[in-house]
């Protein structure tokens, strides 16, 4: 969770959420390779810039199977009282 931690505001939805997800599956022998992450649209609403990305990624579960996943995102990210750029929510389309 390090690895993100700084990315996401502390107390958002998409702090909360990643967050709890990397500790359920954290040592449970899954792996995640992205092979594109492509920003594909910004627009601002506010204070908030929601970035636009597709996704690919191959999935290896703890059983050993092999699986790609393609979806986009929207990730809303504004600049917080710290001085940094940080994610608050994150919606998944597909």
């Amino acid at each position: 969770f390090y690895w993100v931690e700084d990315m996401l505001l502390p107390g958002s939805s998409a702090y909360i959420e990643i967050r709890d997800y990397i500790t359920e599956v954290t040592g449970q022998g899954m792996v995640f390779d992205f092979t594109n992450n492509t920003v594909t649209d910004i627009n601002y609403v506010g204070d908030t810039a929601v970035v636009t990305t597709f996704e690919e990624f191959d999935f290896l579960s703890a059983a050993g199977e092999l699986s790609t996943y393609e979806r986009t995102k929207d990730s809303h990210i504004i600049y917080s009282d710290s001085g940094y750029y940080q994610i608050t929510e994150i919606f998944i389309h597909n």
